[in-house]
C-alpha cells in the first residue's frame, strides 16, 4: 500500500513537472474563481462549497480503500475531521482583514512540515526540495495578491474608468477591441507596446462573460500577473539546470528568485513589467539551449520570446547583445559545412523577431511621428525631480546617511538620489514605506535590507570566480553571455537615470534579470572545483546561509505586510 501511494504521488509530481505552466495557469484561474477580494469574506461561496465537496469525496474514497482495516479507517476518520476543522477555520479566518496573511503563513508552515517529515523519513529528494521551494514562492506571491488591491503599491495603473494609465489601456481594448487610432501620447501609458494590455483585456472579457462584477474583475486581473511571476520561477529553474546547477547550488540560486521581494510585488502589479521579464527569461533559456545543440527550434523559440518581450516592453531588446555574442561564437566555432545552415537560422531569427518586436514603434513613428525610443517624461515640476543634483553624486555618492534611511526617501529627510542605493531599496521594498502599514515590520525589514546589501559583493565575487577561472568549465560563448547581460542592463539603467532624473527611475523592476544573474553565480559556488578545498566549502556554506537569511527575512516581511496594525 505504501509503495502504491508513493508511486501515485510520484506520478502526480511527474505530471506537474512535465506541464508546469498549464498547472500554474489552472491554479491561478482556480484562485481567481474561489476568492473575492471585494467581498466581506475572502473565500467565495463556491470556494467553500468546493472545499466541502472535496473533503467529503476524499473521505469516501479513502474509507473505501481502507476496506475492513480498523486502524486505516480510524486514520481516515481522523483525517476527515482534521480537514473539516481546517475548512471551518479557513472560512472563519477568511472574514478577517488579515486573512491572506494568515493563509500565507499557514501554507508556508505546511510546506515546512512536509519538508521536515520527508527529511526525517529520508524521502526528501532534490526534486521534492525544488517542488517545495517553488510552492513556497507561489504561496508568497498568492498571499501578496490577495492582500493587495489594484490601487496599492502600483505603478501608473490609475483607476478603473479613468481612461488613462495601464488600467485605462486595458479597458480601451475591452471596449473598442482595436489598436488606438489616436496619438498614444495623449493618454498616459498608452505609448507602451500593447501585448500585456491585450492579454489582460481578454481575461477581463472572460471574467465579465462568466458574470463577475467589474470591481472584482479588476482585482482578478492580478491573477494574470501572478501567473507571469510564478512562471519566472519555473524559467529560472530551467535556466539554472541548463547551466549545470544541481543540488545545493540549484536550491541556492532558485531560492533567491522564489523569495526575491520585487518578484513578489510584481505578482500583484497591473503593468507590463512582469510579462516582459517572463519573455526575457524564456529567450535566455532558449538561447542557452541553442548554444548546446544549434537546433533550429531553439533559435526560433528565442526569436519568438524576444519578439513577444519587445511587443510587451521595448526594453526587452537589451537582451540582444548577449544573444548576439552566443550566436557569433556558435557561428565561428561551427565547421565550415554547417555555417550556411547557421546563417539561415540567423535569417529565420530576424524574420520572426523583428516584425514582432518593431511593428509597434514603427507604426507610431509612421502615423504620429513618435520617436522610436520614446519614453513618457514626468517633467521638472514633479516633486521627485533630481536633475539639479550632480550626476557624479547620483552615481558615486554612497554616504552612510543614505543607508540609515531604510525605505526610499521622497524628500523626508532628504530626496533619494543615488541610483544604486535606490536600486537596492526598491529591490526589497519598491518605493514604499512599510512602517506606515505595520510599525513592527521595521526590524525584519532592516534584516532584509542588510542581507540584500551583503548579497551584492557576494554575488560579484562569485561571478568573478566563475567567469575568470580556467577550471570553471565555461566556454567563451557562456562567459561572454553572462558578462554582456548584466553589463548591458546596468549601462542601460545608468543611461535611463541620467536621461530621466526622477526618483522613480531608480527602480529594480527595470533590471530584474539581474536577480537571475546573481542567483546563478551564487549557486555556481557549489560547483566543482571549489568544493574540493576547505575554504571553498566554507564559502559555499556562507553564501547559502546568506541566501537563507535573505529568504527568511523576505518571507517574514511580506507576511507581516499583510497584517494591518
Amino acid at each position: 500500500m505504501k509503495e502504491e501511494n508513493a508511486a501515485r504521488w510520484t506520478g502526480w509530481m511527474q505530471i506537474a513537472c512535465a506541464h508546469p505552466y498549464a498547472m500554474l495557469a489552472l491554479v491561478c484561474l482556480a484562485a481567481a474563481l474561489l476568492t473575492d477580494q471585494t467581498a466581506g469574506s475572502l473565500l467565495t461561496p463556491e470556494g467553500i462549497m468546493l472545499g466541502v465537496m472535496l473533503t467529503a469525496a476524499g473521505a469516501m474514497f479513502f474509507w473505501r480503500r481502507a476496506g475492513g482495516n480498523l486502524g486505516s479507517r480510524l486514520k481516515v476518520a481522523a483525517g476527515a475531521v482534521g480537514a473539516a476543522l481546517a475548512l471551518t477555520l479557513a472560512v472563519l479566518l477568511g472574514r478577517s482583514a488579515n486573512a491572506a496573511a494568515w493563509f500565507t503563513l499557514a501554507a508556508l508552515m505546511i510546506l515546512s512540515a512536509i519538508a521536515l517529515y520527508l527529511a526525517v523519513r529520508r524521502r526528501l529528494t532534490w526534486r521534492w526540495a525544488v517542488c517545495l521551494l517553488l510552492a513556497a514562492g507561489f504561496a508568497l506571491r498568492l498571499g501578496y495578491v490577495l492582500y493587495t488591491d489594484i490601487y496599492t503599491r502600483q505603478h501608473d495603473v490609475a483607476w478603473m474608468g479613468a481612461g488613462t494609465g495601464h488600467m485605462g489601456y486595458i479597458e480601451y481594448f475591452v471596449q473598442y477591441r482595436r489598436l488606438p487610432d489616436f496619438d498614444p501620447r495623449s493618454h498616459w501609458q498608452f505609448y507602451h507596446p500593447p501585448l500585456y494590455h491585450i492579454l489582460s483585456a481578454a481575461v477581463y472579457s472572460f471574467f465579465g462573460w462568466i458574470g463577475m462584477e467589474p470591481a472584482r474583475i479588476g482585482e482578478s486581473l492580478q491573477f494574470v500577473t501572478l501567473f507571469y511571476s510564478s512562471a519566472c520561477m519555473v524559467l529560472a529553474y530551467r535556466i539554472f539546470c541548463q547551466m549545470g546547477l544541481a543540488r545545493w547550488g540549484l536550491l541556492t540560486a532558485l531560492a533567491l528568485v522564489c523569495f526575491y521581494p520585487m518578484f513578489i510585488q510584481l505578482a500583484g502589479g497591473l503593468n507590463n513589467d512582469i510579462l516582459s521579464i517572463t519573455f526575457i527569461l524564456a529567450a535566455v533559456l532558449y538561447t542557452l539551449r541553442w548554444h548546446t545543440s544549434h537546433a533550429l527550434r531553439h533559435i526560433l523559440c528565442a526569436a519568438l520570446f524576444m519578439g513577444l518581450g519587445m511587443m510587451t516592453k521595448l526594453s526587452a531588446a537589451l537582451l540582444a547583445p548577449a544573444m548576439a555574442w552566443v550566436f557569433l561564437v556558435g557561428l565561428i566555432r561551427a565547421p565550415a559545412s554547417q555555417r550556411r545552415g547557421i546563417w539561415l537560422q540567423f535569417a529565420a531569427f530576424l524574420a520572426l523577431c523583428a516584425p514582432l518586436g518593431l511593428w509597434w514603434p514603427l507604426r507610431n513613428w509612421a502615423l504620429f511621428d513618435i520617436p522610436l525610443n520614446y519614453v513618457a517624461e514626468i517633467g521638472k515640476d514633479s516633486g521627485q525631480y533630481i536633475g539639479h543634483i550632480d550626476a557624479v553624486k547620483r552615481l558615486f555618492d554612497f554616504s552612510a546617511y543614505q543607508f540609515r534611511q531604510l525605505y526610499e526617501a521622497w524628500g523626508q529627510p532628504y530626496q533619494e538620489f543615488n541610483m544604486f542605493v535606490g536600486l537596492l531599496k526598491t529591490g526589497v521594498f519598491d518605493e514604499q514605506t512599510f512602517t506606515d502599514i505595520q510599525p513592527l515590520i521595521y526590524g525584519p525589514s532592516r534584516v532584509l535590507f542588510t542581507a540584500s546589501i551583503a548579497l551584492v559583493p557576494a554575488a560579484l565575487l562569485a561571478a568573478l570566480r566563475r567567469l575568470f577561472r580556467r577550471d570553471a568549465g565555461m566556454d567563451a560563448a557562456l562567459r561572454g553571455f553572462w558578462i554582456l547581460l548584466p553589463v548591458t542592463l546596468l549601462l542601460s539603467y545608468i543611461q535611463l537615470n541620467l536621461r530621466y532624473p526622477q526618483t522613480c527611475t531608480a527602480n529594480m523592476r527595470y533590471v530584474m534579470p539581474l536577480v537571475i544573474v546573481a542567483g546563478y553565480f551564487m549557486g555556481s559556488l557549489w560547483q566543482d572545483p571549489l568544493l574540493t578545498k576547505k575554504a571553498g566549502r566554507l564559502a559555499c556554506v556562507a553564501a547559502g546561509g546568506l541566501v537563507a537569511l535573505f529568504c527568511l527575512a523576505s518571507a517574514v516581511v511580506y507576511i507581516m505586510l499583510g497584517i494591518q496594525a
